[in-house]
């Protein structure tokens, strides 16, 4: 279930114009911060359908709103450009079929680390 080449190529073309007018400077940076954000949130059914994935919809979003939460501290006007930038590439590669249902699925891996047991525990401790 992928686009076609028409389809991707249009696809391609209408956001190549949106990112060429849009700059990445100090004071539309917010606009463009939410935009990327709305366009996560409408592509995330698509991407469920897309890759297969065993997600719903809700936590595919929920994941969209951590990660753009994660990055919220982020106050440098060039390193939050940055984060833009990249956050389109991620958006275009995704949805786009460029990526397997692997990839999209690292973002679902468990980030804490699991509780250790108290033989692991004990070789920590005397490491020295």
């Amino acid at each position: 279930m992928s686009l076609s080449r028409v389809s991707k190529r249009a696809l391609l073309a209408s956001r190549e114009v949106v990112h060429s007018n849009q700059r990445l400077s100090q004071e539309n940076l917010p606009a463009q911060v939410r935009s990327l954000y709305r366009a996560w949130l409408r592509e995330c059914p698509h991407a469920v359908r897309l890759y297969l994935l065993p997600l719903t919809v809700q936590d595919l979003r929920a994941k969209v709103r951590e990660e753009f939460e994660r990055h919220s501290q982020v106050k440098d006007p060039a390193v939050r450009a940055l984060l833009v930038a990249k956050g389109r590439m991620e958006l275009d590669e995704t949805f786009m079929g460029w990526k397997q249902a692997t990839h999209v699925m690292r973002y679902f891996k468990q980030t804490k680390e699991p509780p250790k047991d108290w033989l692991q525990k004990f070789y920590d401790s005397n490491d020295g």
